[in-house]
């Protein structure tokens, strides 16, 4: 993947070429099984105001899951799947949906039709409300339910699913169908339920641990209760208790005479699996599968023996269907993936090179050995263990130097240079590119001397030398097309891309990563055309096109996760974090950064990422007003961006920590901290970096009342950033100018200003703008006499204020000194 860039405070990805060219993987065949329907179920909300209920809500929708029933025309999608989307999005799992969130969060999950609702309790009733809305044609119906008692909540959504299944858009052959696969566990008690469908939730996601105390309560309060033993023996045997596997399946098969045969057959395909009897497995999952056409669990189960029994064909089928009913199920993905790796395909490129590389000394071919060892580099690479992977480059290297080949050793050379560009060995890897494009021009090598450009490219985006490295890539550019390389071309074209944005030219930017997506559609490289999907949401974001920009972040993030890209998807999750601090949904932001920065301390991933995330996780929470906190970040990040010279990164810690001063109300200190980031912008030339920091000096003028900006002067700069298409930042100046003329006691010239400012506010979905634009609004009424407008704007800022608060679930952001003025004012 490469270096990135920074760029007030978001990241575009640029895109190595590749030394050595793989075979395309073959496509696994379709299988006919695409539905008519699929059913997103949403957790349904407590709004009882009794938090002892709130178990409930996720309850609810993963028993309607399985009542509704499943076939070949109604797919249901997983209660997993639902909890990605809405963790992805930063909405908790009880928030009151909007029907746009709703409606996107079902596209996601690859649904037509969403179910959502909330339940009250009025003494010991429960009532459930709950609404089905087609999204294909728009049509809602509103369903109720009563329970007479918690104890009654399972019938209670019996009699809902069936209310459901009825008023799909499906024909009655279809109904009746889905209402004969209906499953639910044979238990009586609701609370053994409740722990059983928490178990599933947490078994599905991995946790085991966690799993196993679920299960065990569920058979706590119901010792009959087989498919809980069943659960908790199949989580047993995850965690390697193989003891305890036994002796629970073995349980549940005792207790399973008399059980529904749906039932009886998934407690015995499971005592089948813990016993590695795989026949006897596959045998009653092919029956399940019979039963239930539409479960997505028996068919993954199924996949996943025949890939375990060397069945390719059929386990390629089984995964198939499963993404043909929904494209973005990561574990069928997963599973797919690793059929094509048992299966001898080049992804096992660990497993095939080793086998080579054992021929290769058996032979004493060494220049095959030479080239298995660098490519061995390349996949332990891949695999973030950097050690491993530059000891393989060296020893290719060593090999290549004594064979006297030129190519292959400026082919280790550079894979070396790569690898130290990735560890922030500035020197050291700038050495080794040089010697590589000098290796390779006397031999007239041209692709691979615009491999070496895009490489060089690379180094100086990633240092803030944009111009330096777009001058780079342009060669590349050239090289590439005289060689007809159309996937080094759409990699040099997506660079430029890159590069453009990075110098605040977003035209010519949203032009040249047009040209790659296109090129590179043709090629269909997944992880590329990810990368490619993630530059043009950085657009996006520059913009000003919030809701384009999350979609196509998410969808980036989910090609991620289909490939097993967690540094990747990390990354995505990253730049969600920044678009959410735009959007001024603070809490989000930092859960976002939060994420992104866990997953880069476990692949222990110590490059120019780590302070980069450290610095801008650190913004977050200083925007969210855990100062403390964010100041720690800092720290930590400041001492590494200095090792790596890295002036970019040193300008934006040091914006962050005037941001820290200046939300604490120490505007002196944070003009000191501004006019550092200032002068390292300046050195490194950074355009948009330096409009950002002068417009940081001139808020802390503002507040402090020193050498101010002029009204022109802010009014000018608004009109240029929006010209640039820097809309955010542009109205941030109207705001500033805004305030300049109602200082001045000019109230008219103030208030259009002010009001242009909001209705722009308001088009992005920026709460803190927005409340800064309507508190001054507030101000400007009260001082002309007119209370009714005046309270028109606090109530507004109010809201804004509180969808803040809201999302950080904090008051302490309020207490920013941008926000806390506002709150102070609206009373009166």
């Amino acid at each position: 993947m490469g270096a990135a860039v920074l760029a007030a405070g978001t990241v575009a990805f640029l895109l190595r070429d590749r030394l050595i060219s793989r075979s395309p993987t073959p496509t696994a065949p379709v299988a006919d099984a695409a539905r008519s329907t699929s059913l997103f179920i949403l957790p349904f909300r407590n709004a009882s105001g009794d938090e002892q209920l709130n178990w409930l809500g996720p309850n609810v929708a993963n028993m309607l899951r399985t009542e509704v029933g499943q076939s070949a025309s109604l797919r249901t999608v997983s209660g997993d799947r639902v909890t990605q989307i809405l963790t992805d999005m930063r909405i908790a799992a009880d928030a009151s949906l909007d029907p746009g969130t709703m409606t996107r969060a079902a596209r996601f999950g690859s649904a037509d039709t969403v179910l959502w609702g909330q339940y009250v309790k009025f003494g010991n009733e429960i009532r459930i409300d709950a609404t089905l809305q087609d999204l294909t044609t728009e049509r809602t119906v509103p369903l109720k339910e009563q329970a007479a008692s918690v104890n009654d909540i399972p019938a209670a959504i019996q009699r809902l699913a069936t209310s459901v299944r009825e008023n799909l858009s499906l024909p009655s052959n279809v109904v009746k169908e889905l209402a004969a696969s209906a499953f639910k566990p044979s238990s009586s008690s609701v609370h053994a339920l409740r722990y059983y469908t928490e178990g599933l939730e947490l078994s599905r996601r991995g946790t085991h641990l966690d799993a196993v105390k679920k299960f065990q309560a569920a058979v706590d309060e119901d010792a009959q209760f087989a498919l809980a033993y069943s659960k908790l023996a199949e989580s047993y045997a995850a965690l390697g208790h193989i003891n305890e596997a036994e002796t629970y399946s073995g349980k549940a098969v005792g207790l399973s005479d008399g059980l529904p045969e749906q039932e009886k057959y998934q407690i015995l395909a499971n005592r089948s699996r813990i016993q590695h009897d795989d026949a006897k497995a596959i045998g009653y999952y092919e029956t399940l599968n019979k039963m239930m056409p539409g479960s997505d669990e028996v068919l993954f189960a199924l996949a996943s023996l025949y890939e375990d029994t060397g069945a390719y064909e059929k386990a390629r089928a089984g995964f198939a269907q499963l993404l043909a009913r929904d494209p973005k199920y990561i574990d069928a993905l997963l599973g797919a993936a690793q059929v094509e790796i048992d299966n001898g395909k080049p992804e096992d490129a660990l497993d095939y090179l080793g086998r080579a590389q054992t021929l290769a000394v058996q032979r004493g071919n060494e220049e095959a050995r030479a080239t298995i060892l660098r490519e061995l580099g390349s996949n332990y690479r891949a695999l973030n263990k950097s050690t491993e992977a530059l000891r393989y480059y060296q020893q290719s290297l060593e090999i290549e130097r004594k064979l006297g080949r030129t190519l292959g050793i400026a082919d280790s050379v550079q894979m070396i240079a790569q690898l130290q560009d990735e560890s922030g060995e500035s020197e050291a890897a700038l050495k080794n590119y040089r010697e590589a494009l000098e290796l390779r021009r006397p031999l007239g090598d041209k692709q691979g001397i615009g491999n070496v450009l895009n490489d060089l490219g690379t180094y100086y985006a990633s240092r803030g030398r944009y111009n330096d490295a777009l001058t780079q890539f342009k060669e590349a550019l050239q090289v590439q097309r005289e060689v007809r390389n159309q996937a080094a071309e759409a990699r040099a074209l997506n660079n430029i891309g890159i590069m453009y944005i990075s110098l605040g030219a977003y035209d010519d930017a949203k032009t040249y990563l047009q040209q790659a997506a296109t090129v590179m559609e043709r090629i269909d490289v997944p992880s590329e055309r990810a990368d490619m999907l993630h530059n043009l949401a950085e657009v996006s974001v520059k913009t000003g096109e919030y809701e384009t920009a999350l979609e196509q972040y998410l969808k980036a993030l989910e090609m991620r996760r289909k490939i097993g890209d967690r540094r990747g998807a990390a990354i995505e999750s990253y730049n969600l974090g920044t678009l959410f601090e735009y959007q001024g949904r603070y809490g989000a932001a930092v859960q976002s950064k939060a994420d992104a920065l866990k997953t880069f301390r476990e692949l222990d991933d110590r490059g120019e990422w780590l302070p980069r995330l450290l610095a801008s996780y650190g913004s977050a929470l200083a925007q969210a007003g855990q100062f403390a906190q964010a100041q720690k970040m800092l720290t930590e990040a400041l001492p590494i961006a200095r090792a790596m010279k890295n002036e970019g990164l040193i300008a934006r810690i040091a914006t962050t920590q005037g941001d820290v001063l200046y939300y604490k109300g120490d505007f002196a200190g944070a003009r000191k901290e501004y006019q550092d980031a200032l002068a390292a912008t300046v050195r490194a030339k950074l355009q948009q970096e330096e409009s950002t920091t002068r417009l940081n000096l001139a808020k802390v003028a503002m507040r402090d009342g020193r050498s101010a900006p002029s009204p022109a002067t802010l009014i000018q700069m608004s009109s240029d950033l929006e010209r640039r298409g820097l809309k955010f930042e542009s109205v941030e100046y109207s705001l500033l100018a805004g305030e300049a003329e109602f200082r001045a006691k000019r109230y008219e010239p103030a208030r259009t200003l002010l009001e242009s400012a909001a209705s722009r506010a308001d088009q992005l979905g920026a709460h803190a703008l927005l409340a800064q634009a309507h508190h001054l609004l507030e101000l400007i009424c009260v001082a002309t006499n007119q209370p009714a407008e005046a309270r028109r704007h606090a109530a507004t800022a109010r809201q804004a204020l509180d969808a803040i608060r809201k999302d950080t679930r904090d008051d302490q952001v309020l207490q920013r000194s941008d926000l806390k003025p506002i709150l102070q004012d609206i009373p009166r």
